[in-house]
């Protein structure tokens, strides 16, 4: 195996972990996923940030946020529900999260269902600061 595909088969392993902590509800510490990838932290984070253009609490922030706007389709389950599920620790954080990332609040979302939908593709990948995707990056949510 050539160093880019067993650099890339570590980076897939680290986001699959991190899939799954975060769709359990879990804040995945830079420790567990560099494990989980086989590296050493430092080593690690260079990989990621290099192979993905995002560090790995972006893509934490951008797989919660992508759960939490899918949970939201749920009319039953509250915003409050939806920011606890997804491991944050009030609903304040959760709303600051959304402002920053989709420049708008979890209700306004709600209430309109394309923009809902076009929130959880926009936060399938990676984007760069003006909410552009990154080309080439394989780092996108393909299950919850």
């Amino acid at each position: 195996m050539n160093q880019k595909h067993y650099t890339l088969s570590r980076i897939e392993k680290a986001v699959s972990f991190i899939a799954d902590e975060v769709g359990d509800g879990e804040e995945p510490e830079l420790d567990a996923i560099a494990d989980a990838a086989g590296l050493s932290k430092f080593h690690f984070h260079r990989l990621y940030k290099l192979a993905t253009g995002e560090t790995c609490r972006d893509t934490i922030i951008r797989f919660r946020l992508a759960r939490a706007t899918q949970i939201l389709r749920d009319p039953q389950i509250t915003v409050t529900e939806a920011a606890f599920s997804v491991g944050y620790a009030s609903s304040q954080a959760f709303a600051k999260a959304m402002k920053r990332l989709l420049d708008t609040s979890a209700s306004s979302l709600r209430s309109d269902g394309e923009r809902l939908d076009a929130a959880i593709e926009s936060l399938a990948v990676p984007q760069t600061a003006d909410g552009e995707p990154l080309p080439d990056l394989k780092v996108e949510i393909a299950r919850f």
